[in-house]
């Protein structure tokens, strides 16, 4: 649904940049699973989505999302389904802790200018995401 609506926007971009299961498990394991609170992420790369899994507060959580679009330094993501079906709880601790996301049914916003680590990179006004051949096609 929120795919299809996005996809002729991926197409008109020229410049793509493939982004591989192994260096967004390396970005997780610097940054994410060094938290107390994550532990022992595993990020896989799916046909049409990503999968994280992982140990969140003590409980084992599984995630699957999918990137939508970049626009204006917020990273829209669709979240196509979340284990344990506890999702007010998974919500509320993150949404807690975590003053750049924001989430609207489905999709959630990630504010890029709100995180430290990448405040100082240009984030642009508009990038693309595409799952294809077990890679993160970021279009730019």
């Amino acid at each position: 649904m929120l795919v299809q609506l996005a996809e002729p926007i991926w197409r008109s971009f020229g410049i793509r940049i493939p982004i591989t299961e192994k260096t967004v498990q390396k970005l997780i394991d610097k940054h994410v699973s060094r938290r107390p609170f994550f532990m022992d992420v595993v990020v896989t790369f799916e046909q049409n989505f990503i999968r994280l899994s992982g140990k969140f507060s003590g409980v084992k959580v599984t995630v699957e999302i999918v990137p939508l679009v970049v626009y204006r330094g917020t990273v829209y993501i669709w979240i196509r389904k979340v284990r344990p079906i506890n999702w007010n709880w998974l919500l509320s601790k993150l949404l807690k802790r975590y003053s750049y996301l924001e989430l609207q049914g489905q999709l959630l916003m990630v504010d890029l200018h709100q995180i430290k680590a990448i405040s100082g990179y240009p984030v642009g006004l508009r990038k693309t995401f595409e799952m294809k051949h077990n890679k993160l096609w970021v279009g730019m």
